[in-house]
């Protein structure tokens, strides 16, 4: 079982699988996705994709935790949720990312053909080429997300009125009366400081004695409380480290903003209504699938373009491949001729003689 595991993500079956053969295999491991395909209104075009290999056909398995390589963590994990909420699938980490368009597949790499293998779905926009150019927070994305840092700074503005409240409370507090600060007279003869720890009744009691020495008359308008710090400095002083609480707000904060914005986004722009429309759009398709098999686009599309142009949704038959053939004479690949008439007079003959023995057992 680990060997045929192991075998299904890295066989190359490229030189071992003739056209007959492929058209077999598509049929019996790709059949919901072909079945969906080769419709009425179909265009010819199929799902591609850009990949750094070289053979000509080959099966591939898709990551189930695909890391981002350019979007925002924090965003990816989002959209993930989204994505699986909306169409019960993780369409950025669980996927493969197809395109009805060969130039930009070609962008990526060697275009292949891509066939997922048996159940599958898929999600779409008609209007988004590439989700990342709309997520990005850099400034340069369609709907203008805000990186954190910019979120943050615009949040710490509006809490920064907050922030020097709670710090006047603190003020008060801190710095009233009989608390950290000391007790002062200064009427037009008399100037006194009384020192720290002296209360407003002791205060009162010192003074009254001082002025009654000099012959005066006390007056309370001039005593005046007098606090260890202003104020205005109290405030500058601790204001950095009060907004640093609102950290944890304002993360909560952005994640919900994000949420809130890409939700408007992926429900207002995404859609799974069927595979044609996805490929016609020419703009990014998520495929999820566990399995998937990848033809090489310049060796095997005219002839599968022209096949299922003819046939359609059949399954594939001798009689099918061989109409299919002669009507094509001269303008298929040479590699995908299945038989020469001229030696054979008709028959077909399979190019790979060991297929029973060998790629068949993958599939069965």
């Amino acid at each position: 079982m680990r060997l045929k595991k192991y075998i299904i993500e890295t066989v190359d079956i490229g030189n071992r699988v003739s056209f007959e053969e492929l058209l077999d295999i598509l049929w019996r491991k790709c059949n919901p996705f072909l079945k969906d395909l080769l419709r009425p209104g179909w265009n010819g075009e199929f799902l591609y994709s850009g990949r750094n290999k070289t053979q000509d056909v080959f099966i591939g398995k898709v990551r189930s935790n695909r890391k981002p390589s350019d979007t925002n963590e924090k965003i990816h994990e989002i959209l993930d949720e989204i994505f699986y909420d909306q169409f019960g699938f993780n369409a950025r980490s669980n996927v493969i990312f197809c395109t009805g368009s060969y130039s930009e597949a070609a962008d990526y790499g060697n275009v292949y053909i891509i066939f997922p293998m048996n159940k599958y779905k898929f999600v779409y926009s008609d209007t988004i080429r590439d989700l990342y150019n709309i997520v990005r927070t850099d400034g340069a994305g369609r709907d203008n997300i805000q990186s954190f840092d910019d979120f943050r700074e615009s949040r710490l503005e509006d809490y920064t009125e907050e922030a020097r409240s709670v710090l006047e409370r603190s003020y008060e507090d801190q710095y009233s009366e009989d608390l950290d600060g000391h007790w002062e007279y200064h009427d037009f003869d008399v100037d006194v400081e009384l020192p720290y720890g002296v209360d407003k009744e002791e205060a009162i009691d010192h003074i009254k004695n001082i002025i009654d020495g000099e012959d005066g008359e006390y007056n309370r308008e001039f005593l005046e409380w007098v606090p260890d710090m202003e104020l205005d400095e109290f405030v500058e002083d601790n204001l950095s480290d009060e907004l640093d609480s609102y950290e944890d707000q304002i993360q909560y904060e952005y994640e919900e903003y994000l949420k809130n914005s890409l939700e408007d986004i992926i429900l207002s722009e995404y859609k799974n209504d069927n595979i044609i429309n996805a490929i016609e759009s020419d703009n990014e398709i998520m495929v999820n699938c566990k399995t998937y098999i990848a033809v090489d686009y310049n060796k095997y599309y005219k002839a599968l373009k022209s096949y299922y142009k003819m046939n359609g949704y059949k399954e594939p038959k001798i009689t099918h491949i061989k109409n299919w053939y002669k009507k094509n004479k001269g303008r298929v690949p040479k590699q995908l001729i299945l038989f020469d008439p001229r030696k054979y007079k008709g028959k077909i003959k399979s190019i790979n003689v060991d297929y029973n023995k060998s790629i068949k057992s993958i599939f069965e």
